[in-house]
């Protein structure tokens, strides 16, 4: 089986400094993770004129790279690749340690990373941690950076040896956990650490709490264990009803995560007895506080050991499960595809729960180290399937070594009640400032308390202007209101409005007396009213003249003009109501009287119709008289009688006019 994918090529330059592996070497001296850069590097293999070539997960077929000196990898991510040394037949790929490249023999496919680790029995988890994960560790612990470390690859190459490990050789878990633990232990006087985990699995495309006591019943419902994700502000993301353990020591982390382990869904493989089913996630959130200058950092460290892709199995558990897995690692591959791709298209994160859940890390907030394992050759039965599967492998960690992201520190934040004492300082600076403002203000301004005053006394004027307008608008509501129910509740004119145009003498009366009754009830209103202002008048002259002559005369007590005054402003103001009482009735009385004053209308109405039915009687009388005048004289035959026609010129009939009570008003 070839497959024609061009060689790849990277700066040798980059990781020239390589030691034996047999040898444990000091951290100080490996090459440090990528750094930061703000240079935005293509990857497509259209464009003639680059620097690096294309990786071999492109689209379309790369040219053949040139061998010119390029421009070392500079992005965010670390790409380690690691074989499985329990491979029985390795003829088909071979290792480059020193320009960290792997080579397919058969067609001379070449690829460069970070790190290639020699297939050696001797490489322990230490070595591999040292050089491909320590320095993430370090900036999650020194700097506040987010970390993520993920494991991917073939099932039965080593994933999990490599994040779990054994007793003698523990796994990059366990050596990131001595590390922190270290970290704190050293710091005990300046800083305060606050520590919390959470530990979860994806299994079949579900989330589930390896923490909690259900994780491990057999009879708990899945719709409990299928735990949802949603957006963070301070993480990215989280996972609703995820357990959140609180860390007090080393001791305590390890056995948690053991218990974890022990929920994990493992089954047996063609390639391993005892292979993980599912996605797991280790998540350790940690909090810094710094003592010196009162301040908060959290960052977050997230290690991941991912189920490997392998073929359909025969047995209908192992093949869903097979499925659920390709298909989460599948659209992992697409992620990062369309991460390393030069153009601008929409990131599918929501394909699958492990690619939501490694979204922020993906997409900037975090440092990311990979590390593929891979196997190098395998028996006469499963040589093709290995040699597929790894090259599988290598163009994911080929697309994942192009992306390019600006990862960002996490700040740090002072505490509640740290800075207290500045804060104070700028706000008194901020009021004196203010009254400062102030008195420049008032010195400047020319404009005295009379001026002020007039102003003011303008704004009330024409306020109050408005307040009229209304007040004059709503009373003349008010009046059509009253004159409306006056009439309508008026007990005649509702016996007039039934009585109908039968009774139009009696009509007639009763309007005519309601008329004189009306008037009169008017004329009295006014008179008194009139008598009314006379007296106010004459009273508010008699107290203006009292108190003229009470004024200069101070030794007589003012008790009883005070009560005099009193009572008369109380006897005038029960006078001014009762004014105001009448003339609305009086308002009343007129608009009625109005509307009266239309009889004569009626009357003509009434006349004309009185004058229509006495000639429509004498027509009626003439017509009968010559019929029967003509029927005495002739003596006709019945039988051939023909009538004679006669021409009667009548006069055309007045209408009937209709008298509506109602028009009249």
């Amino acid at each position: 089986m070839s497959h024609k994918t061009p060689t790849r090529a990277r700066s040798c330059y980059a990781n020239s400094s390589t030691t034996s592996m047999n040898s444990t070497p000091s951290r100080n001296s490996f090459r440090p993770p990528s750094r930061l850069s703000l240079i935005p590097r293509s990857s497509s293999p259209i464009q003639p004129p680059r620097s690096r070539p294309s990786s071999a997960m492109s689209i379309s077929r790369p040219s053949t790279p040139s061998m010119k000196s390029q421009e070392p990898y500079t992005g965010a991510i670390t790409v380690s690749i690691r074989p499985n040394p329990n491979t029985i037949d390795n003829k088909n790929w071979s290792i480059d340690e020193f320009n960290n490249s792997i080579i397919n023999t058969t067609d001379g496919t070449r690829f460069v990373f970070d790190n290639v680790f020699p297939m050696d029995r001797q490489l322990s988890n230490i070595q591999v941690y040292n050089k491909s994960c320590y320095n993430v560790v370090n900036k999650f612990l020194e700097e506040g950076y987010n970390g993520t470390i993920f494991a991917y690859g073939m099932t039965g190459s080593g994933k999990t040896f490599s994040m779990k490990g054994c007793e003698n050789d523990p796994g990059f878990v366990e050596l990131a956990i001595n590390d922190i633990f270290q970290k704190i232990n050293d710091n005990t006087t300046t800083k305060k650490y606050k520590m919390d985990i959470s530990y979860l699995e994806i299994y079949n495309e579900k989330i589930i709490d390896l923490l909690s006591g259900s994780a491990s019943s057999p009879t708990t419902s899945q719709s409990n264990q299928d735990l949802k994700i949603r957006d963070d502000v301070d993480f990215g993301t989280k996972v609703v009803g995820l357990t959140s353990a609180n860390i007090s020591s080393k001791p305590q982390l390890l056995q948690l995560i053991k218990y974890g382990d022990t929920n994990r869904k493992t089954s047996a493989t063609d390639f391993n007895a005892r292979s993980s089913r599912s996605h797991s996630i280790l998540q350790i959130r940690l909090q810094v506080i710094d003592l010196l200058t009162e301040t908060e950092l959290k960052s977050t460290l997230s290690l991941c050991d991912l189920a490997g892709s392998e073929r359909a199995a025969t047995s209908l558990e192992r093949r869903k499960e097979g499925s659920f897995i390709n298909k989460s690692l599948l659209a992992l591959s697409n992620v990062i595809n369309k991460l390393s791709s030069s153009t601008l298209e929409h990131i599918p994160y929501r394909d699958s729960k492990l690619t939501r859940l490694l979204q922020p890390a993906l997409s900037g907030s975090s440092l990311v180290s990979i590390l593929c394992t891979i196997h190098m050759g395998g028996n006469q039965q499963n040589s093709q399937q290995c040699v597929a599967e790894t090259y599988k492998t290598l163009r994911f960690a080929a697309r994942a070594k192009d992306i390019v992201i600006n990862v960002e520190k996490n700040m740090s934040h002072k505490l509640d009640g740290g800075d207290s004492s500045k804060m104070i300082q700028e706000l008194n600076e901020i009021i004196s400032k203010q009254r400062q403002e102030i008195i420049k203000l008032q010195s400047n301004t020319g404009v005295s308390s009379e001026k002020f005053e007039n102003s003011r006394i303008v704004q009330l004027e024409s306020e109050n202007r408005v307040l009229i307008e209304k007040l004059d608008h709503l009373t003349r509501l008010t009046d059509l209101q009253k004159t409306e129910t006056a009439i309508i509740k008026n007990d005649i004119l509702n016996d007039i409005l039934a009585s109908g145009l039968d009774n139009s003498q009696i009509l007639m009366t009763n309007i005519e007396d309601f008329y004189k009754k009306m008037t009169y009830e008017a004329n009295e209103y006014k008179s008194y009213i009139c008598r009314l202002e006379t007296q106010l008048r004459l009273e508010s002259i008699n107290s203006t003249q009292q108190q003229q002559s009470s004024s200069p005369t101070s030794s007589i007590p003012m008790t009883n003009t005070t009560n005099d005054s009193s009572e008369l402003m109380d006897a005038l103001k029960e006078q001014e109501e009762e004014i105001l009482m009448l003339k609305e009735q009086l308002k009343d009385k007129d608009q009625i009287i109005k509307s009266l004053s239309q009889t004569t209308r009626l009357r003509r109405l009434v006349g004309n119709n009185n004058n229509s039915t006495a000639n429509s009687h004498n027509t009626y009388n003439t017509l009968d008289n010559d019929f029967k005048r003509h029927t005495t004289i002739v003596n006709f035959d019945k039988e051939n009688y023909e009538p004679e026609l006669r021409d009667f010129k009548l006069s055309p009939k007045k209408p009937k006019s209709n008298c509506d009570i109602l028009e009249s008003f």
